[in-house]
């Protein structure tokens, strides 16, 4: 699947963002999009990361570097412990509002 069907799947669509959100985009490399995400989503998913840095330890970060006062995880959907994580936050992200079925 490429980056265009994903999104396209996603409900992605040329007008999904005015031409005021692409240009900060484009220039910015992100665009805040808030209230995008409930308060239990954001909950849910700050567990599954802060989950995810606790059984990393010290090593966290590791596959690309560390900085101090960062909390960083690469490729964390690499090992079979982060498939899993990445699998309950795609889980959350596909449900209508709400990851209460997924914790």
């Amino acid at each position: 699947m490429t980056s265009a069907e994903a999104l396209y799947a996603l409900g992605v669509r040329e007008d999904t963002l005015s031409p005021e959100e692409r240009d900060a985009l484009d220039r910015d490399g992100y665009l805040p999009l808030p209230d995008i995400l409930d308060q239990g989503q954001v909950a849910y998913l700050t567990q599954v990361l802060e989950e995810l840095l606790a059984a990393e330890g010290d090593a966290a970060g590791k596959e690309v570097h560390q900085e101090a006062g960062t909390a960083r995880l690469s490729t964390w959907s690499t090992s079979t412990r982060r498939s899993r994580s990445a699998s309950r936050i795609r889980g959350c992200s596909q449900r209508s509002r709400t990851c209460s079925e997924a914790m």
